[in-house]
């Protein structure tokens, strides 16, 4: 590290840190079994014992959080009403560094509006949605008094995960291939499913390229740096961001994880990490839209919402590698090598069979309730 060593320790009952020459010395206990009591408490299995329609209604905002969402900032507010959901993007969790034009923002809308639809028979209710022609005033998902359906994607929705760390390129059987692409179909989102090696190599090669473009980028890489939590406390006191943990990389205290990020996140660190992960991965999927505006890229969530239960349904891992779908001089490319000659990109994910991963947290229900 330009010259100097460091070393790092770390354990269960706290942390130390320092400089060869004395020049940083950090302790720190983490609150491990809060953290990992609140995670359990986050990602319960849907509860569908209540009685009452209040405590429905409840119940689907808290599920519709265990949605996707750039960078876990939960853009998200949601308004309760006596037979529907309103749900409201929240702008002042918006990034406009990797997302200038709210794309991933209105995605993760559509996303947490699929986890309502998916939810919503388990209960007795029906779902339905009408989107309006400006999409910043929210969306209302209505809701009707049914009798209690089936939903077999409703049952994965605190199991599904966006796992970050690599997968060991096992081939997926055809019709597990042919059940993704069935989940994501509907709407206004096209998905094509990469297998082959040659395909995988070619998309691993834009997203490594892409990885260098935005790590090379100032703006985004302070943006990201924000968004990271490096302790469990900071994981806590937030419940929001992209903790440490979660992604493979040890719980330090912030200043110190801070300190760090700067040496250890380089353009060629993170390009050659996504190379090895794409390299093992069994699949690449890449959603894209007839039309680049809000409307669709909500729908594009909710399409990919459908693939990743369908995904966690079948045991398979996945997370997004949206590099080439982030920096807009790939875009074009990434489109064509898609299928399209317009329209939006919408996302790219990398998915196969892995470990699971530490899982994020989630803001409380009380404190996203307009």
């Amino acid at each position: 590290m330009s010259g100097r060593r460091a070393f790092l320790k770390w354990g269960l009952g706290g942390v130390a840190a320092a400089t060869a020459g004395g020049g940083l010395i950090v302790r720190q206990s983490y609150p491990i079994g809060a953290w990992q009591r609140a995670v359990a408490e986050t990602w319960q299995p849907i509860r569908n014992n209540l009685a009452s329609s209040e405590a429905k209604l409840m119940e689907l905002v808290r599920l519709a959080c265990l949605a996707a969402n750039s960078h876990n900032t939960q853009p998200w507010k949601f308004r309760v009403a006596a037979n529907s959901l309103t749900i409201i993007p929240d702008f002042s969790r918006r990034t406009p560094a990797v997302d200038p034009d709210d794309h991933h923002l209105f995605a993760s809308l559509g996303c947490a509006a699929e986890n309502i639809v998916q939810a919503a028979p388990l209960l007795g209710l029906t779902p339905s949605i009408a989107l309006p022609a400006d999409l910043h005033g929210g969306v209302i998902v209505k809701l009707e008094i049914a009798a209690i359906g089936p939903s077999p994607l409703a049952q994965m929705i605190h199991l599904r995960q966006c796992t970050r760390t690599d997968f060991d390129a096992k081939p997926i059987a055809n019709g597990d291939l042919k059940a993704l692409e069935a989940a994501a179909a509907g709407g206004k989102t096209g998905v094509v499913l990469l297998t082959s090696r040659e395909d995988i190599g070619r998309f691993g090669k834009l997203i490594a390229d892409a990885t260098v473009a935005q790590m090379q980028d100032g703006a985004f890489v302070a943006e990201l740096k924000n968004w990271i939590r490096f302790s469990y406390s900071e994981a806590l006191n937030t419940r929001d961001g992209l903790f440490s943990l979660c992604t493979g990389n040890p719980a330090l205290p912030g200043p110190v994880g801070r300190l760090l990020f700067g040496f250890v996140a380089s353009a060629a660190s993170e390009s050659k990490r996504y190379e090895k992960q794409i390299a093992a991965t069994s699949g690449l999927a890449v959603f894209s839209s007839a039309e680049d505006n809000p409307q669709h890229w909500f729908e594009a969530g909710r399409s990919y919402q459908r693939f990743a239960l369908e995904a966690t349904r079948l045991g398979l891992r996945h997370s997004f590698v949206n590099q080439p779908v982030e920096v807009p001089s790939f875009r074009s490319g990434l489109l064509r090598m898609a299928g399209r000659a317009e329209g939006r990109a919408d996302f790219v994910v990398r998915f196969g069979y892995g470990p699971g991963m530490p899982r994020s947290l989630r803001r409380p229900v009380e404190a996203i309730i307009a």
